[in-house]
């Protein structure tokens, strides 16, 4: 039951401009010399306090030839006030922090591979410029990313964008940032390294390896029964959305990866993985890397300064 209609006088809101120049007076204990620490007149001054007074229905100040008091309910009021405006100016910078990015919190998914793109440099410089802010990061298949965003567990996320198919424009807005071409790699010591010709009847021999889901190669989409029983071998691949498990399994086995030369950099600077001669058909496999959020939401400051940084890295390696 409310009993608000029931009080007699409702007391207005209380101005936090008028409780500062009650403090500052009671500090000064002097409308002159408050006002001067204000730069308000001393006529300005009186009439602020004595709006106050007349809204909290209390005197809060006695006047006398020693110069100003607060009286016993002022002494109250004020020692509430100073409380009201410490909150008041925490309000105020958490605000300020809010809009600058500096604080809160933000959630956000990545696809498998997108930690060897940009992940440990983006957050060295969310780690370094903003330590206030709270992140959260998934690194997930991009269907389950998807089910993650739906339901609002994070606010957007980064990934290949055709690991995800058709995606309904109404449900999703889709930020296409950079294509990076696939390939298959192989350790320097593989079987196929050293050939100037590899088909996929070659590769049907070894197992293949990849961080995510991925459609069917060009070799296997025939209907002929040798080649489907050489699919039968393709199918057993191995999927896994660590990179670094990757990058050991293709270092220590003719496994074959097929990804984004990013995945294997160290290696391939090294020399200890190289691509294979793959002749590829037209269009070539790419790694279409995409922002995605829900579409027609507003991003908060977090997300939009962490996207806006996923952007700045992935052109600076363009």
């Amino acid at each position: 039951m409310s009993y608000l209609h029931e009080w007699p006088h409702p007391m207005k809101s209380i101005d936090l401009r008028k409780l500062n120049h009650a403090l500052v007076i009671a500090e000064a204990a002097s409308y002159a010399r408050a006002s001067e620490r204000l730069h308000l007149t001393q006529s300005a001054l009186t009439r602020s306090i004595q709006a106050l007074e007349s809204e909290l229905g209390l005197q809060l100040f006695d006047r006398g030839k020693s110069g100003v008091r607060p009286t016993v309910d002022g002494e109250k009021i004020l020692d509430r006030a100073r409380y009201l405006l410490l909150q008041a100016r925490a309000f105020e910078r958490e605000v300020d922090l809010l809009k600058q990015g500096e604080h809160g919190e933000i959630a956000f998914g990545v696809g498998p591979a997108m930690p060897c793109l940009f992940l440990p440099e983006l957050l060295t410089e969310m780690c370094s410029q903003h330590p206030d802010l709270r992140i959260d990061v998934a690194i997930e298949s991009g269907h389950r990313l998807l089910d993650m965003l739906r339901e609002e567990a994070i606010e957007f996320f980064a990934a290949d964008i055709h690991q995800l198919g058709e995606l309904d424009a109404n449900l999703y807005a889709i930020e296409p940032l950079v294509d990076i071409p696939a390939d298959f790699y192989v350790r320097s010591g593989h079987p196929l390294a050293a050939s100037s010709v590899v088909t996929g009847a070659d590769m049907n021999s070894y197992p293949l390896i990849s961080a995510q889901h991925r459609k069917p190669l060009w070799w296997e989409k025939t209907d002929d029964s040798t080649d489907k029983k050489r699919n039968n071998q393709a199918s057993k691949q191995l999927l896994c959305n660590d990179i670094n498990t990757l990058r050991c399994i293709i270092r220590n086995t003719d496994a074959i990866l097929i990804g984004i030369p990013q995945m294997v950099g160290e290696e391939l600077a090294a020399g200890l993985v190289r691509p294979l001669a793959v002749h590829w058909p037209d269009p070539r496999p790419v790694c279409a890397l995409a922002l995605v959020s829900l579409a027609g939401r507003t991003a908060s400051i977090a997300g939009a300064m962490v996207s806006a940084a996923i952007r700045g890295l992935l052109t600076a390696d363009a």
